[in-house]
């Protein structure tokens, strides 16, 4: 009897209090749970992760930051129109004028894109677009009435033309002052001074692949990461003309603006490319899809990058 009562009283001592029981199921339903959460999620993550090895985080962010097609030649959108003509009276030297601020008629000239790879064909596409023919205007349909008539039922009676609709009243900015045109000049005059500073670093990472893509694996990674820094450098440039030079709609300089911004996009795509072709490097069996992939980058982003480039003014 006293060991059965010396029993009873050791399994009460050595009992889990209540409390403690409940955070420990608690623990474990938390447990079971994030088990579940994960399992639901690893398609996903396994996804991302072989995305980030195939192509690397920073080409993503490019892709993401132009568009799905922004590293394989996609289709770009257009930069503006020319805003030369409202530059004013063009300097002949170039030299800024000292009573507005602004030298009208400053352009850029004389850029040469290096092509890729001797012996395989470059992107010789001059990219000028054919003007849309000049449609005729369709006559009206048979039986029907000018603008503004009554138009004729099929029980003879007549209905009245609908009246117009009221005009839309678009708020107006306040007018823009020759000290903020003097302001949006000056930033964006220093932004085009770099482009053919660029544009040579484009023609250095181009010249890199043609005579390094079998080079050993040592070059070919140094070469990939010039690469790499110089799309960075010009995605900044793209994002700082963008979203920090805020020129006002009604200014004489919105148009270059939108060309400033395009050709920054474009060699920033273009450098993204010739990036992502050092993947291919290094093996004669996939060396010519990174080729290909430069070329057809060459016929489209370069080819219109130099038009955007042949008509830009400020």
């Amino acid at each position: 009897m006293r060991i059965f009562d010396t029993s009873r009283r050791r399994l009460r001592r050595t009992a889990l209090p209540p409390r403690l029981v409940g955070l420990v199921t608690f623990s474990f339903a938390l447990l079971g749970l994030g088990v579940v959460t994960y399992a639901a999620s690893l398609p996903s993550l396994i996804q991302v992760a072989q995305r980030t090895e195939e192509r690397g985080f920073a080409d993503a962010f490019v892709e993401g930051l132009f568009g799905s097609g922004a590293l394989v030649g996609g289709a770009s959108q257009s930069a503006g129109s020319d805003g030369g003509a409202q530059a004013g009276e063009a300097a002949a030297d170039g030299s800024t004028s000292s009573e507005d601020g602004h030298a009208g008629g400053l352009t850029l000239g004389g850029v040469a894109f290096e092509q890729v790879i001797s012996g395989v064909v470059g992107g010789g596409a001059s990219g000028a677009s054919s003007a849309p023919s000049a449609s005729g205007s369709t006559g009206a349909g048979a039986g029907s009435n000018a603008p503004g008539g009554s138009h004729g039922n099929a029980s003879g009676t007549t209905t009245p033309a609908p009246e117009p609709a009221p005009p839309v009243e678009v708020p107006t900015e306040p007018a823009v002052t020759e000290e903020q045109e003097r302001q949006f000049y000056n930033a964006l005059s220093a932004s085009a001074g770099r482009i053919n500073g660029y544009v040579g670093e484009i023609n250095g990472i181009t010249a890199a692949f043609n005579n390094d893509c079998m080079a050993d694996a040592n070059t070919r990674g140094a070469r990939a990461t010039q690469a790499a820094s110089l799309r960075d450098r010009l995605v900044n440039e793209y994002i700082h003309v963008r979203d920090e030079i805020l020129v006002a709609n009604d200014s004489r300089y919105k148009a270059a603006q939108g060309d400033l911004i395009g050709m920054y996009r474009l060699l920033a795509t273009y450098a993204g490319v010739v990036h992502s072709s050092w993947q291919y490097a290094g093996n004669p069996d996939t060396v010519n899809t990174g080729i290909d992939a430069i070329r057809r980058a060459q016929g489209a982003e370069l080819a219109e990058f130099q038009q955007v480039y042949g008509r830009f003014s400020l």
